[in-house]
Formats: C-alpha cells, sequence, structure tokens
C-alpha cells in the first residue's frame, strides 16, 4: 500500500470477504440498514485536545515547579526519548495485529496493509470522547466490504475489552509483586476481571437483554442489531481468540509500560523499578479510560504524576515523566 492510493482503491482492491453475503445475512440475522456516521467533527476534536493538552500542561508544570520542569524537558535525553517513543510504536504495531487476527475472525480476508492502515485511521481520531472516532473502522468495512455496523462495532469493543483485561492483569500481578498493599490490588483486579468477562461472555444477560429490547416499541431493528453484533463477540471470544486477543495486548501495554521505566530514569527517578513503572501506568490508562475523555487527558496525566510522588519521586521529575 502506498500513501498516494486512495482509500477506495484501498477498501476495494485489498478486503474480500470470505463467504456469501448471504451466509453473512443468516448469521446476524436481518438487518435494517444502519446510517453511515456523518462528519466525525475532526477539527473540533483536535482543537478540544489542543486547549486541553495547553491547560494541562501549564497545570502539571506549575504543580512541579515550572522552571525546574521545563528544565528538565529540555535537558530530556534524545536516546531515552527516542527509545520511548520505539516502545509506544511496538505497542501500535501488536495492536494493529490483533485488529487483523479479528478481522479474520469476522469472515474477512483483508491484507494486512489494509488492516493496519483502518487501525491506524481509528488511532487518529483517538482525541474524540469516549474514543467514538474509532467509529471510522467500522465506517471502512461498510464501504469496503458492505459489513453492518453491528458486525463491526462489537470489534471495538473486543479491542477495549481485551485492553482492560491485560491491563489489569498487568496491575495485579506487578502489584503482587511489589508485595507492599498488592493483596488489596490483587483482590479489586481480580473482581474487575470477572465483571469483564462475565459481561463479555455471560450468554444468559444477552439472550435476557434481546428479549426486553424486542418488547419495546419498535424494539425489533434494536433487538435484531444487538442480536448481530452478540453474535460478533461470541466469535471474537469463542475458543482461543479471546486468549490470544488478551495475549498480544498484554505484551503490548507492557511495551508502554517500560517505556514509562525508561522516561521516568531519564527525568531523575533512579529508583523507579519494572513493578512500579507497570502498575503506574496500567492504573493510569485505565483511570484515564474510565473518565472517557478525549484520549484520556487529564486523569491519565493527573493519576501517573500523583502516583510517582506518593511513592516519593520529587513532583518535579514525575511531572516531566508523565508530560
Amino acid at each position: 500500500m502506498r500513501v498516494t492510493d486512495s482509500p477506495k482503491k484501498i477498501c476495494a482492491g485489498e478486503l474480500r470477504v470470505h463467504g456469501s453475503a448471504d451466509a453473512m445475512a443468516e448469521a446476524v440475522g436481518e438487518e435494517a440498514e444502519t446510517p453511515v456516521p456523518g462528519k466525525l467533527g475532526l477539527t473540533r476534536h483536535i482543537l478540544l485536545a489542543v486547549v486541553v493538552s495547553s491547560l494541562l500542561f501549564l497545570g502539571l508544570a506549575a504543580y512541579g515547579d515550572f522552571h525546574q520542569v521545563m528544565a528538565g524537558l529540555i535537558d530530556f535525553p534524545a536516546r531515552a526519548w527516542l527509545t520511548a517513543l520505539g516502545l509506544a510504536l511496538v505497542n501500535y504495531f501488536l495492536r494493529s495485529l490483533r485488529w487483523h487476527y479479528y478481522l479474520r475472525r469476522l469472515g474477512l480476508r483483508p491484507t494486512p496493509a489494509f488492516s493496519l492502515m483502518t487501525f491506524m485511521a481509528g488511532l487518529a481520531m483517538a482525541v474524540s470522547p469516549a474514543k467514538v472516532g474509532e467509529l471510522v473502522k467500522s465506517y471502512l468495512l461498510k464501504r469496503a466490504a458492505g459489513v453492518p455496523f453491528s458486525r463491526s462495532l462489537p470489534l471495538l469493543l473486543a479491542e477495549r475489552g481485551t485492553d482492560a483485561l491485560a491491563l489489569i492483569v498487568l496491575a495485579a500481578a506487578f502489584g503482587a509483586a511489589r508485595r507492599s498493599g498488592g493483596l488489596g490490588l490483587v483482590s479489586v483486579c481480580v473482581v474487575a476481571l470477572a465483571t469483564i468477562l462475565l459481561s463479555m461472555k455471560g450468554e444468559r444477560f444477552w439472550y435476557r437483554l434481546i428479549d426486553v429490547i424486542k418488547r419495546l416499541p419498535h424494539g425489533e431493528r434494536v433487538a435484531s442489531a444487538v442480536a448481530g453484533g452478540y453474535v460478533t463477540l461470541r466469535e471474537v471470544f469463542g475458543g482461543w481468540a479471546l486468549t490470544v486477543g488478551t495475549t498480544v495486548a498484554l505484551a503490548a501495554w507492557f511495551a508502554e509500560c517500560y517505556a514509562l521505566l525508561v522516561v521516568a530514569r531519564a527525568a531523575g527517578a533512579g529508583d523507579i523499578a519494572v513493578p512500579q513503572a507497570t502498575v503506574y501506568y496500567a492504573l493510569a490508562t485505565l483511570a484515564g479510560a474510565a473518565t472517557m475523555a478525549p484520549g484520556g487527558l487529564g486523569a491519565t496525566e493527573a493519576a501517573l504524576s500523583a502516583m510517582m510522588v506518593a511513592s516519593g519521586i520529587a513532583p518535579h521529575v514525575a511531572v516531566t515523566a508523565t508530560l
């Protein structure tokens, strides 16, 4: 795939449906036409991200002593910067492979280039509130192979679900390794883990939900879409799919946790260890996701700085590492 290729050409030439449209329709049931999302407000989201980021920078810099933070950012080693950037790219690459795997589970036969293009398109919209901008991936699948939104949207849920599972496992495992306060953290993580698994794999819950929706006025269409979505969830969480998706997410997010270790040490936190960095980054990322803020801005950085300062790291070092 070349950068100069048009999206329409890529979609038309690089993605094929495995099996007939009738087979897919039979699998998910009759579905009414789902409207394609209109303009996703990219300019508005970018401006919002710029404003929030600027306020966040000023607030954190003031908390950590503006002059010391600026000095730390200016003197930050280029080698550590490039290493952290490389680890972040490892995270994105591994998660794009998981997206490719999920598309194949859906019955599609995409090229790696198409999978990477659609995945990166979703990342480009990460600044949208609650990451609704990732709907662009469903839009591209609909344009490329006529995949109904009720079939592709659960893939986005599967991504977020396995990301959450991986971050919880990382926080629990390395929290236990830290020993101090580890038992309470592990208990909370296990409860969260069980809740996510039950909500995703609990057939009885989904069947009852669909039955309730059917009884509502004009609920047939909504129930049909929910049923189709549940079929997709079963496909991407059936058999080894859940294990594969979560394992890839574990490796991907650990790369970013290790990036925090590199950055924090380069900023002056020489005593920080792998378990600390992993727990801090995993919990801060979950906190950001829970707020539904654009890209987790604000909550993630506040939580990360607060945890590092609470562990004895100087405020200006914690803020420099966070930024």
